[in-house]
């Protein structure tokens, strides 16, 4: 059956083609509305008056019908909005790259366009949300900017609720904006999450928030509890030693530090770092 005897066909035809143009149209430009395709319930009441003739009426039938049409349809919209998604994506990546090797911001700012544009095509995305959170956090001088990061790492979360980088740079933003609770919430549960995060990179600036918030306390119950599922954590006795010294509780930190050095916990970085603190605070130095 020709498309000039049937015109219905050719008119579904060239509504299908356009729509797709109309798709990677909006696509670039950074915003998109996925057409569904909707068809009538009823024949339209008048065919008669477009030229429609049986033949015709029985094909857009037949095309209402077909379900497995409309889902090969979404399929491949779905497949075209992703991978222009992923484009976006891969030269957001390249954009701050070469941001990082020349420091043009021209180059910072087509990496921003380029990761925004990927999230609004497919906000359903951790890999997108994640580098557009990063590239936010970035931009520390700028609120807005880290609130953007902020939203960012909380969509990521959404979606993967055990993205451990995710959490921690969420953490990281927080504290950058001067809320440290919020941050020390965050670091704790990363902490609780997974044992192999209980190291300096974690518990240094969780202790720097108990401190900060100037309600060290806190942060000495939370830590204790913690050693004593982690009893050869010389990152931990560390940390713990580090707010007794600012609580004045110089002769528990003291033993804090004896123990990681006596009973050579940890690695001998860690050792030796718990030497030189040792040193500093008989000398009167808290830090």
């Amino acid at each position: 059956m020709s498309t000039k005897k049937n015109p219905l066909i050719f008119k579904c035809w060239k509504s299908f083609l356009n729509c797709r143009l109309k798709v990677v149209t909006l696509l670039f430009l950074g915003s998109i509305s996925i057409p569904q395709p909707v068809f009538s319930e009823t024949q339209p009441s008048r065919s008669s008056q477009y030229g429609f003739d049986t033949a015709a009426a029985e094909s857009w039938k037949t095309v209402k019908t077909n379900s497995h049409t409309l889902h090969q349809f979404h399929n491949l919209i779905e497949k075209d909005y992703r991978t222009i998604a992923s484009q976006m994506f891969h030269r957001a990546v390249q954009d701050y790259d070469r941001w990082l090797k020349l420091g043009r911001p021209a180059d910072f700012h087509n990496a921003l366009f380029h990761i925004n544009s990927a999230v609004d095509i497919n906000p359903d995305s951790s890999e997108h949300l994640f580098f557009q959170g990063m590239l936010y956090a970035t931009l520390k001088a700028d609120p807005v900017s880290l609130t953007q990061a902020t939203d960012s790492f909380l969509s990521v979360l959404e979606l993967q609720p055990d993205h451990r980088q995710a959490r921690f740079a969420l953490a990281q933003v927080l504290q950058e904006q001067g809320k440290f609770q919020l941050a020390a919430e965050q670091y704790q549960l990363l902490l609780e999450a997974d044992p192999e995060m209980v190291t300096g990179l974690v518990l240094a600036p969780l202790a720097f928030c108990y401190l900060s918030e100037e309600n060290p306390e806190a942060g000495l119950k939370y830590l204790k509890n913690l050693s004593f599922r982690h009893p050869r954590s010389a990152s931990l006795r560390t940390t713990l030693a580090v707010l007794l010294q600012n609580s004045s509780r110089n002769s528990e930190a003291a033993k804090e530090l004896e123990q990681v050095i006596q009973q050579k916990l940890g690695s001998k970085a860690e050792q030796d770092y718990a030497r030189l603190l040792q040193a500093k605070w008989l000398k009167g130095g808290k830090r």
